[in-house]
């Protein structure tokens, strides 16, 4: 308790005894005892100054509670540096090294995409595939020949994809004189050149992957810390490090006989 809460407290308790006092310890009945409404009255206004103090600490870490959240939702850990629970660090380090982790594999995955691509410029025979599918598939009306597929967007995603994914387009992974042919099988030359194509799209959609697995967890240590430190502040972690007691305080009624104030220490753990 604070100095002037104490002093507050002091006073009330000297009011409360003073109308109390009377030869025997008897009471003596109001109307015989002017002075003891005046006490009443005045220990009613120390009462309501107390309340109003009690009040502020209590708006003060509502404030408190809302700050350390919403700075640990910005920078997970900063609330529970904030209030003093140095575990902050655990989630600032967990932040630092996901980060870290998806740029490092985000850009790995980039890299490899560019070489697969240009891969594929330099092997795949774009020019080749679109003669064929121009020469026997375009008027073919539903009676296409076997090999006969559209090609996505060239230089698209889907396009990457499809060269190396559908067994239609490996025969033009190699010129080897089997391209023009409707049906044709492609080679041991085309498929040893798609493997290798298709063990680079696969390596850099694993590290794009795993990026943003690292991304995600990233997120979820932003709200598990702004979770945790919302918990801590409401628990009663103070500033300083130690634990406060939200629930401790006094609680002031008037008495069943109207004749004074009664006053009770309460506290929540």
């Amino acid at each position: 308790m604070s100095a002037p809460r104490s002093t507050a407290v002091f006073l009330l308790c000297a009011v409360l005894i003073a109308p109390a006092a009377s030869a025997g310890g008897s009471l003596v009945a109001r109307e015989q005892r002017p002075e003891a409404d005046l006490a009443l009255v005045s220990a009613l206004d120390v009462r309501d100054e107390l309340v109003a103090a009690a009040s502020q600490p209590a708006e003060a870490e509502g404030r408190s509670t809302g700050l350390v959240t919403l700075a640990s939702l910005a920078v997970p850990g900063t609330g529970q540096l904030l209030k003093g629970e140095t575990r902050g660090y655990a989630y600032l380090l967990a932040e630092v090294a996901f980060w870290v982790a998806f740029a490092a594999l985000n850009q790995e995955g980039l890299d490899i995409r560019d070489e697969y691509e240009a891969y594929a410029r330099d092997e795949w025979n774009y020019e080749a595939y679109v003669d064929f599918y121009e020469e026997y598939c375009t008027d073919c009306e539903g009676d296409c020949p076997e090999g006969c597929r559209p090609l996505a967007e060239y230089g698209s995603q889907e396009y990457y994809e499809d060269i190396g994914k559908y067994s239609v387009y490996w025969p033009w992974w190699e010129i080897d004189g089997d391209e023009g042919v409707p049906g044709a099988e492609p080679s041991e030359d085309d498929l040893a050149i798609r493997g290798d194509y298709w063990g680079m799209r696969k390596d850099s959609n694993r590290n794009l992957r795993n990026a943003r697995y690292f991304m995600t967890a990233a997120f979820l240590n932003h709200i598990v810390s702004a979770a945790d430190a919302f918990l801590t502040s409401r628990r009663g972690g103070g500033d300083d490090g130690h634990a406060a007691r939200p629930g401790t305080g006094v609680i002031f009624d008037v008495t069943e006989r109207g004749d004074g104030i009664r006053c009770s220490v309460v506290g929540a753990f």
